[in-house]
């Protein structure tokens, strides 16, 4: 509740959180050779290009992610928001993580990591401008599960 006993202005928070994310990015990394899987995709119809990235730490099994890329503003909000979801999570954490997302839009579900989007629901060229992150990360995740095990 406000000062005034209004309840706070939830949409205002999550314009606020997307802005946050742009302005300070902890996971936008330029380098992004260090990492085990490293996906670009472009939205064709804005131009974004967003790179999303991801490697394992073999000491205890969670993804390290990160992304870097040029676009709007929502869609460096995404790969933002979304690295940072991602991060200290399990492979199978991460899967969930990525059908939720985008359950968030084809299904209607709430999840909290999604919430700043909520207003773009009805928009559909925001729509693919959120998307592009979780697809690009997605196809990162694919090709991590893919890559050949390695001794240890």
């Amino acid at each position: 509740m406000t000062a005034a006993g209004a309840p706070p202005d939830l949409s205002a928070l999550y314009r606020q959180a997307v802005m946050e994310a742009v302005r300070t990015p902890r996971f936008r990394i330029e380098d992004l050779s260090g990492f085990s899987a490293v996906k670009t995709l472009k939205n064709a119809l804005c131009g974004d290009v967003i790179t999303a990235a991801l490697t394992l730490d073999t000491h205890d099994h969670t993804l390290r992610a990160a992304w870097n890329g040029e676009g709007c503003f929502i869609c460096q909000a995404a790969a933002e928001l979304g690295a940072t979801e991602m991060n200290g999570k399990t492979g199978a954490e991460a899967e969930k993580i990525i059908y939720n997302a985008f359950g968030f839009f084809d299904k209607n579900t709430e999840i909290h990591y999604m919430r700043p989007f909520s207003e773009l629901k009805t928009i559909s060229g925001r729509i693919k401008c959120v998307k592009l992150y979780w697809r690009a990360v997605s196809a990162a995740l694919t090709d991590l599960n893919t890559e050949p095990h390695r001794d240890r």
